[in-house]
């Protein structure tokens, strides 16, 4: 899953650049808005794969911990994984680390962009 996470990150920066150009292209700069917007989204997204991650990764160490003699579930429905908290994963050094720059970056960039529009 922590592809899935990189491939968002690079989706997110992508993504933003491109609203960020659109709006000093077109002399909006309220657009940049959307940029903000797409940051939280994409966050949001992240984080959610990050609980699944840890969740699935927990399930993985019950598995490990077993006794050998005892006869492996292969369930893995995520009703039966432990709930890790959404919170824990969205304020993760890989989530607030990231998203949170790129959204100063971002309103830096809005403040500059409406004195200059």
């Amino acid at each position: 899953m922590s592809g899935y996470s990189a491939t968002l990150k690079n989706y997110c920066i992508t993504l933003v650049i491109a609203v960020i150009g659109f709006a000093l292209t077109m002399k909006q700069a309220n657009l940049i808005a959307l940029a903000a917007l797409a940051i939280v989204t994409f966050a949001y997204l992240d984080a959610r794969y990050l609980q699944l991650e840890r969740s699935y990764r927990s399930l993985f160490n019950d598995v490990r911990l077993q006794d050998w003699d005892a006869r492996p579930l292969f369930d893995l429905r995520p009703s039966l994984l432990d709930k890790h908290p959404y919170w824990e994963a969205f304020l993760s050094w890989s989530i607030v680390g990231f998203y949170a720059p790129v959204l100063v970056v971002v309103s830096i960039i809005y403040v500059l962009s409406r004195f200059i529009t």
